[in-house]
């Protein structure tokens, strides 16, 4: 029985890691959850992979989502068939993640990583 629904909201915020993420042309190729294992996996500092083994150990159904890494959410956006605009491409897709998913809660990493407006669609989401 999963006791919660918790989505973790986060940057990601490591520059090496990024840069070998873009630079793997076989991952860029690969489908959404294989490139957020990949970056869930090789993690470091506050690593996600512990936060979602921990809580989905407690009974829980724990994911993450790594709002501000444009190729993996536009990945999930092209598997899901949604529309953004360029300009805005990171609220839409974020704020869709959520609205699909239905979390029961959504911890942001660091809630300052989003506009205020954002914020206040989300909770309106929830």
């Amino acid at each position: 029985m999963t006791n919660f629904k918790i989505l973790k909201v986060q940057t990601f915020g490591n520059d090496d890691l990024i840069n070998h993420y873009y630079s793997n042309t076989d991952l860029k190729r690969k489908n959404y959850e294989l490139q957020l294992d990949f970056l869930v996996n090789e993690t470091v500092g506050f690593p996600s992979k512990g936060f979602i083994e921990g809580f989905n150990r407690l009974g829980n159904n724990c994911e993450i989502i790594y709002h501000d890494i444009e190729l993996l959410q536009k990945t999930w956006a092209q598997e899901n068939n949604i529309i953004f605009e360029e300009k805005n491409w990171s609220e839409i897709i974020l704020l869709k993640q959520i609205q699909i998913s239905k979390p029961d809660v959504v911890f942001f990493q660091d809630i300052f990583s989003l506009k205020e407006k954002v914020r206040k669609k989300i909770k309106n989401l929830i």
